[in-house]
């Protein structure tokens, strides 16, 4: 079986972009490139939420209707209701299908693809909305009817609808001989846009549109300018939740990233929505590199929170501000948040974030930023984190000078893990680390 590495996204790639490719970090090849992938993902989409093109892979497609159906069948009606078929996340789930029923991998695997890898794709084939989760598995045999079936019973397990609407996509894909991948994607989209071009001119005036369709607290567009800010513009929509935001594009070309956040009744910000425009430059037919050839961990687990800081920095550093630096002492709060969050205990801070700063010793707290999420690798963690505007906007803070990291693993053999980060602006704080490069050797998971 083939272990969960980052040199597997780079055999993604290869999936798309070569017609052979061979990975001298994994076990196996590829001989064989689907020339349907090569076609859909090599094609420019030159608008975010435009109609995808029409099935063209045959029976054993994405857009096969019967198996469109026979998903849909296995939730109860009232879930049955909620779920839309989106065929550009046909071509995201494709690429699911392929890559597991190649690599071996016989249950679904969170870090093949990567997240940063797969809201890439979002935006490669024009999806503004948030990945929510993933079903993949595949069988062998020579009834592909029977294999599909049996795994399809799991998949309201693995893609939860709850209250709202889900967005999905599907494919089924023959790799080798009676061999078929089986993957299902899906997306929330709290917030329709109408057709949107990716490519805009320098200081060109556009108007965003589109409509809410789940009830918000407070909706905002957050946007990045030439300077290397981040503002942002409140959305102010009609009685039947359709709006219209105008934005005036940065004067230097480059891709700037903008984002849809909802500001809920505890004034937290969740994302709705993360898309780049293409300013004055054409849009790249793959990823970036940081993403095919990202590392995996530091073998020093202590070096983990090491490299987060030297992404962190790097951002910093083009845009001429202090380096931030790594405190013990709030490395110990996010540790204790995210051991919580793991052990999933329910209880209730008797102080706020600022006040257990100040008791551990952090002088004169101002602010203070936190960010949760889950990862097998360091640098999906991070790279994730950076395409998180809001996030991305509060570490570029020129008054932050602390960050906190807290890594705890989720599962026995050490290839999930709880991920917290407080970045906090105060006058001083005890336990300063000095920054240190991790070395550029890594490690698979676990070890």
């Amino acid at each position: 079986m083939l272990k969960p590495y980052p040199a597997n996204r780079v055999f993604i790639w290869g999936v798309l972009f070569l017609s052979l490719f061979a990975c001298s970090c994994a076990t196996y090849k590829v001989t064989q490139i689907p020339p349907e992938l090569q076609h859909y993902f090599m094609t420019d989409y030159p608008e975010y939420e435009a109609a995808a093109p029409p099935a063209a892979w045959g029976e054993d497609g994405a857009q096969n209707p019967k198996l469109i159906q026979k998903l849909l069948d296995e939730y109860p009606e009232e879930k049955r209701k909620l779920l839309i078929h989106d065929p550009k996340l046909d071509l995201v789930a494709m690429v699911y299908a392929y890559a597991y029923s190649s690599a071996d991998t016989t249950s679904t695997d969170y870090s093949l693809p990567s997240e940063p890898l797969t809201q890439w794709m979002f935006w490669k084939v024009g999806i503004v909305g948030v990945y929510k989760d993933r079903y993949a598995s595949w069988g062998r045999g020579r009834n592909p009817v029977n294999i599909i079936d049996s795994v399809f019973k799991n998949v309201p397990r693995q893609v939860k609808v709850r209250d709202k609407p889900v967005h999905f996509g599907i494919a089924r894909l023959k790799t080798g001989t009676r061999r078929y991948g089986l993957a299902v994607v899906s997306a929330s989209k709290d917030i329709d846009i109408e057709p949107l071009s990716k490519h805009v001119a320098p200081g060109e005036k556009i108007v965003i549109r589109g409509k809410i369709t789940v009830p918000l607290k407070k909706p905002w567009l957050y946007y990045e300018t030439s300077k290397g800010r981040i503002k942002r513009r409140k959305i102010v929509p009609n009685e039947d939740g359709s709006f219209a935001v105008h934005y005036k594009a940065p004067e230097k070309p480059g891709r700037y990233l903008l984002g849809f956040y909802n500001q809920n009744e505890n004034k937290l910000y969740n994302s709705k929505g993360v898309f780049p425009l293409y300013v004055g430059v054409e849009e790249p037919h793959g990823p970036d590199p940081s993403i095919t050839h990202a590392q995996g961990n530091p073998k020093d687990r202590k070096l983990w929170a090491a490299r987060i800081l030297q992404f962190y920095n790097k951002e910093r550093e083009k845009r001429g501000l202090e380096k931030i630096k790594l405190c013990e002492a709030i490395n110990q709060l996010a540790r204790t948040t995210a051991k919580n969050s793991v052990e999933k205990k329910k209880y209730v801070e008797k102080a706020s974030l600022e006040e257990r700063l100040t008791e551990a010793g952090v002088t004169n707290v101002k602010k203070s930023y936190r960010r949760r999420s889950s990862y097998g690798f360091v640098d999906d963690h991070t790279l994730a984190s950076l395409n998180d505007i809001l996030f991305k906007k509060r570490i570029l803070n020129p008054d932050v000078r602390y960050l906190g990291v807290g890594i705890v693993p989720t599962n026995p053999k050490r290839t999930w893990f709880k991920f917290v980060v407080y970045a906090v602006a105060a006058d001083s704080c005890p336990g300063t680390i000095e920054p240190v490069a991790p070395p550029e050797t890594a490690t698979q998971q676990g070890e």
